[in-house]
């Protein structure tokens, strides 16, 4: 039964695993576990009382939008509650969920109670709201919005390619030579740090991290094509 397999499992939760669960139930696990049962995240002295945010996320952990999402929220340190709700595709979403946004789109979030349901503005509020942490360097908004820019534009030779046979070594074509500029620009700042804008984590990593996860699964499913290890791409790896 259930029952016991819990009790067994249980049983065999080592001191750090029951703390790390422990922690997890009051907000206050070391880091976010997308899949896992928690309802709050806090950073340091942050009380429950004080949380500004809801974010409101896909139960599967599989949607990007979320995924982006809840990095800037982690890498900012913006203390949040979470609620799961179903993609579609997992079932029906709650009548309470759809009250707040009829259309059902996912991610959401509240700040300070203004609902946002773009994950693009939600982005852009937790900038403008939380600025202790910011993701966006002073100077370098030109080069960001360029980033961005470059991150759609392998986002859409991706899609292309993912969805469409006819052409398709066309397609293979216009994709690798997106995630070739995408390799060659982590190249040029590889001497001052891993990311994007060199040794600091931006705004860039939140879009690029989640959609380059997915690319790297599907592709290698659908289309045999192999992103990760690959040594060709020592920078995205």
């Amino acid at each position: 039964a259930w029952a016991e397999l819990e009790a067994q499992l249980v049983a065999l939760q080592t001191a750090d695993e029951l703390a790390a669960w422990q922690a997890s139930q009051t907000g206050h696990q070391l880091s976010s576990r997308a899949a896992d049962g928690s309802k709050l995240r806090l950073f340091g002295s942050t009380r429950e009382d004080e949380v500004r945010v809801v974010f409101y996320r896909d139960h599967a952990a599989w949607c990007p939008y979320c995924q982006k999402v809840q990095s800037a929220l982690e890498e900012k340190q913006v203390s949040y509650r979470i609620v799961k709700v179903n993609m579609n595709c997992y079932g029906q979403k709650d009548a309470s969920f759809l009250a707040k946004n009829p259309m059902g789109l996912l991610p959401v979030a509240e700040v300070d109670g203004r609902l946002i349901t773009d994950s693009n503005q939600i982005l852009g509020v937790l900038e403008a709201t939380f600025r202790e942490h910011s993701l966006i360097p002073s100077g370098r908004e030109d080069e960001v919005k360029a980033l961005l820019s470059l991150e759609r534009r392998l986002f859409g030779s991706w899609f292309n390619w993912l969805r469409n046979s006819f052409g398709d070594a066309a397609n293979r074509e216009a994709f690798e030579r997106d995630l070739a500029l995408v390799e060659a620009r982590l190249g040029r700042v590889s001497q001052d740090g891993p990311y994007f804008l060199g040794k600091d984590f931006s705004i860039v990593e939140c879009h690029f991290a989640s959609f380059l996860e997915r690319m790297a699964a599907s592709l290698a499913y659908f289309k045999g094509f192999q992103m990760r290890c690959n040594p060709d791409l020592p920078h995205l790896e």
